[in-house]
Formats: C-alpha cells, sequence, structure tokens
C-alpha cells in the first residue's frame, strides 16, 4: 500500500469512527450543528463562505472547490463536553387535594447533556481546472438532552434525542477565472424519539375524584327516582280506594277509570323504583371504582412511581445547496452559499408506560393513558444563508469573516399525532425566531509548516425567556476559538480546534406538563461548552 493510500485511508477512518458515535448536543443555534471541520472550529467558523482552500469547502460553499489546485479528502473527528444545569422548581398540581408539598419531589442540577463526539468527511475530486466534484458527510443536526428519571422537571421533559445524518454530491464550475459556482443534492436520514414522565398519581386523583363526583351524582338520581316511586305507588293506592268507592255506589264508569289510573299509578312507581335501584347500583359501582382509584393514586404518590410517555420516529429527506464564489484579488475572495429546508415526517410510535398495578385501575384511567399506537410527527429542517469574506494581508497573516441567516421561524409547533387517525397525541409550543450568526477569525503563518487560527463570534438562539421550554433550553452563545494547522508534507496536513462557548443562560416557566399530570416548571438554566476538534486532511 503506497504512502498516500494509507494516508486517504486513514483520513476517512477518522471521520468515519467519530461519526458512529451518535451526538449528544447541539452547539449551534437550537439543535444545529457547526463542529464539522477542525480548522474552521479554530476560527469560530469565520470565512467558511469564502476560504476554499481545503476540502471543507464542499460542505460549507461548494461553490470552492473549483478554485482548489488539487483533489482532497479530509476528515474530522470532534468531542463536545457541555455544562448544562437546571436550578428552580416544578409546582405539585396534588398539593391542591393535600398530597405532597407545593413542588414536585426531584433533583435539579445534575448536567443534562452528556459529552459525545461527533465526525465528518469531506473529499474534492479535481475533474479538470475548472470543474471539481465532491463528496460530504456529516450530522449537521442533533440534540441529546437526558433528564435523570428523579428531575424535578420531568413532566416537561425527560429525553429530547434527534440526530441527522447528511450526505450530499456536489458540483463546482469556474465560469470565469475569478467566479465559480457550485451545488447539488443533499439527501439526509433524520431520527427522533422524545419522551416524558407521566404523574400517574396526580392523573389517577384526579380520576377518582370525577368518579366520586359521578357516583354522588347517580346517588342523588336514586334518592330522587325512590321519592318519586313513592309519590306514585300513593297515588295508586288512592286511585285504587276511589275506584272502590265508586263500585260500591254503583258508578261502573267512575270505578273504571279511577282503577285504570290506579293501574297507571303503580306502573310508574315499579318503573322509578327500577331507575332508583340502578341508579343506587351505579353510584355504588362509581364509589367502589373511586376507592380503588384513590388508593392506587396515593400509593403511587408514596412511592414516587411515575408512568412514561415515548414517541419515536425517523425519516429520509432531500434538500439541495447552492452557493458562489467571486475573487476580488488574488488574495481576496467573497462567498455565498444557500441551503434549503428539508421537510420531515417522523414516522414510528408513541408508547406508554405505566407501574405494574396500573392494569387494577378503572377504565376512566384507561381512557386518560390511551394504548400504544403509531405516530407520526411533522418537521422541518431550517434553510440557511450565508456570506463569508477572506482576505490574505501578507503570505503571514489573513483575516475572515462570516455572517449567516437561519430560518428557525419553520418551528412553531411539536404536534405529536395519530398516523392513522390524525388525532393530536401531545403538542408543544415552541414559536421559535429566525437567527442570526457572526464570525471573524485571524490566520498567522509564522513559517512554512505552521498556521494559527484565532476566532470569536456570536450565535443568536432562535428562543428567549418568552418560550423557552426544558426539550431545548437554548440561550445566545459568545464564541472564542483558537487552532493550530502542521503541514507535514505539501500533500497532507493535520489541524487541531478549540473553542469555549460562554451563554448568559436564561429563564424558564414551562407549564408543557399540564396535560401529563404535571405543573409549571420554573426557574434557570446555566450552560457551557468545551469543544476539542481534531482532523488530518490528504491530497494527490
Amino acid at each position: 500500500m503506497s504512502k498516500t493510500v494509507r494516508q486517504v485511508a486513514l483520513a476517512s477512518c477518522l471521520g468515519a469512527v467519530a461519526a458512529a458515535a451518535l451526538p449528544h448536543a447541539a452547539f449551534a443555534s437550537a439543535f444545529a450543528l457547526r463542529e464539522e471541520s477542525a480548522e474552521a472550529l479554530g476560527n469560530a467558523f469565520a470565512g467558511s463562505t469564502a476560504k476554499a482552500y481545503n476540502s471543507a469547502t464542499a460542505y460549507y460553499n461548494p461553490a470552492g472547490m473549483s478554485f482548489l489546485q488539487e483533489s482532497e479528502i479530509s476528515s474530522t473527528a470532534t468531542w463536545i463536553s457541555p455544562d448544562v444545569k437546571f436550578s428552580g422548581s416544578n409546582s405539585n398540581p396534588l398539593y391542591a387535594s393535600g398530597v405532597g408539598g407545593p413542588t414536585v419531589n426531584g433533583i435539579q442540577g445534575p448536567n443534562a447533556v452528556k459529552p459525545a463526539a461527533i465526525g465528518s468527511i469531506f473529499a474534492v475530486w479535481k475533474i479538470s481546472p475548472d470543474l471539481a466534484a465532491g463528496f460530504t458527510f456529516a450530522v449537521p443536526y442533533g440534540e441529546r438532552v437526558e433528564y435523570k428519571e428523579n428531575w424535578v422537571g420531568r413532566y416537561q421533559a425527560m429525553a429530547s434525542d434527534l440526530t441527522d445524518y447528511e450526505a450530499s454530491l456536489v458540483l463546482s464550475y469556474k465560469l470565469m477565472p475569478n467566479f465559480s459556482i457550485g451545488g447539488g443534492v443533499r439527501v439526509d436520514y433524520l431520527d427522533g424519539r422524545l419522551s416524558q414522565a407521566l404523574n400517574v398519581s396526580a392523573i389517577g386523583l384526579q380520576v377518582a375524584q370525577g368518579l366520586g363526583s359521578g357516583a354522588q351524582q347517580y346517588g342523588a338520581g336514586a334518592q330522587q327516582a325512590a321519592a318519586g316511586a313513592q309519590q306514585y305507588a300513593a297515588a295508586a293506592q288512592q286511585a285504587a280506594a276511589g275506584a272502590a268507592a265508586a263500585a260500591a255506589a254503583g258508578n261502573a264508569s267512575q270505578a273504571a277509570s279511577l282503577q285504570a289510573q290506579a293501574q297507571a299509578a303503580q306502573a310508574q312507581a315499579q318503573s322509578l323504583g327500577a331507575q332508583a335501584q340502578a341508579a343506587q347500583s351505579q353510584a355504588l359501582a362509581l364509589a367502589s371504582q373511586a376507592q380503588v382509584m384513590q388508593t392506587l393514586g396515593l400509593g403511587w404518590a408514596a412511592s414516587g412511581s411515575d408512568g412514561l410517555a415515548k414517541v419515536e420516529g425517523n425519516d429520509y429527506g432531500v434538500g439541495y445547496t447552492i452557493g458562489g464564489l467571486y475573487e476580488i484579488t488574488p488574495s481576496t475572495r467573497v462567498g455565498v452559499n444557500y441551503k434549503s429546508k428539508i421537510y420531515h415526517t417522523l414516522s414510528g410510535s408513541a408508547t406508554i408506560e405505566l407501574p405494574g398495578n396500573a392494569g387494577s385501575a378503572p377504565a376512566a384511567f384507561q381512557s386518560l393513558v390511551p394504548a400504544n399506537r403509531s405516530a407520526k410527527l411533522d418537521i422541518a429542517l431550517p434553510d440557511s444563508a450565508s456570506v463569508g469574506f477572506y482576505h490574505d494581508i501578507n503570505p503571514q497573516w489573513s483575516v475572515m469573516a462570516d455572517l449567516q441567516w437561519t430560518d428557525w421561524s419553520v418551528l412553531k409547533q411539536l404536534n405529536v399525532q395519530d398516523s392513522n387517525s390524525g388525532s393530536l397525541i401531545s403538542n408543544v409550543n415552541e414559536n421559535w425566531k429566525n437567527t442570526w450568526f457572526g464570525a471573524i477569525g485571524v490566520n498567522w503563518k509564522p513559517i512554512d509548516r505552521w498556521t494559527f487560527h484565532v476566532g470569536t463570534a456570536f450565535d443568536q438562539a432562535p428562543m428567549d425567556d418568552s418560550n423557552r421550554t426544558a426539550r431545548i433550553p437554548d440561550a445566545d452563545r459568545y464564541w472564542a476559538a483558537f487552532g493550530v494547522s502542521y503541514a507535514f508534507s505539501p500533500k497532507s496536513d493535520v489541524h487541531l480546534g478549540y473553542a469555549h462557548l460562554f451563554t448568559p443562560g436564561g429563564n424558564i416557566v414551562d407549564a408543557n406538563g399540564a396535560a401529563q399530570g404535571g405543573g409549571v416548571l420554573t426557574g434557570s438554566y446555566k450552560d457551557s461548552v468545551d469543544i476539542i476538534s481534531a482532523s488530518i486532511a490528504v491530497r494527490w
């Protein structure tokens, strides 16, 4: 095996191994992931749309591929280590009924997001001096927010898992010596899982209260029917006595009329008596069910037992990317890129897990926690538009910048529906807004083989204190990044990048758990992120 082939194989394997690990959090805005290139990370992704000096341009702006001098393959592995902590409380809906304290029992602070690795592979083939083809594999979206089972906000959210694998085939062509266009098709596979705890004790005690009210209503109805039966029985006796007196007086017609009234009154008395017995039986049955349900509900409350609602689904989607790159001078260029929306209908299942003794609960409880069913969730991954700038001041210094707009307003609600009937299973209001990302960076090349990178960025969150939820407790991010590149030879180099993301945190008032017997989650989030990335590139 030649040295070049070994290097290409190493570059491919690095990204493939990292890509096999599912991302556990999103650390661009919302659940987007930017961390696809170690070299770009060192500049906080400033200039990614305009650099066009390595194979990462196939992903960030395919128009830049035709500016490369050689074919290249690169691979990146990135380690993301977040720290996301909640502080606050969740109101207890059972407190008014005298069960428990004013807030839900549970823990607050453990990190909701675990560290994880992601990876990417970029390849560019120079077909001719003006034409290039590229392939990319990346994970542009991903989230793994997973709270503990005894978290105070478990009725709002437990797991919010979303992973998007994307592959693209792109082409680039130089229309003029200093201007190129590029674009191609993007195919992705989106897999999602949402879960939250069910406050079965609250649901059960609400059902018990309803059954008890029903028993009282039927009991009152039984009493009314019994009183009516007594009235009609008395009227029957009175009419019968009148009939007997009329017959003794020889008034046969009057006697017959009164006798008929007596029989009718007696029949009505018997009917009302039967209704009274039926209503009393129903009252006793409902009272018995209420007692059973109350016993179960109080038992679940005492033991801290919860149910679990889970929705899972996946789908394939298709989109496109298109871009342009203009070289103002040999040392200065600007680039633009647009990535389209990708629409998905995640198809899968909605499942309910209940405590082991829930099977003995009355039918009224079972109807509130419906049987497992097929489910679907419509979701759109947003489109985005970027513009980038890159300038070589001299052989040692370069400056760069990027500005990106993302259409996060496509995500207004998460509506999970029954696949067959179309009925709503669950609903979470998100009401996200569009966002901006801006970055500036500098490269310094003191000697031929070494290049040092630095950058800073602002990444706007699509939500604020008014609509933040426990599923994606995002906030504006401020990036500080640096990195280093080393050229082993003119045909291969390695890159290391590091970034720390600061956030001001944010407040939350989340009532999305009401339908699951939860209260209102109130508090604040604090989070920060450390990211380290490594890549290798080989040219031929």
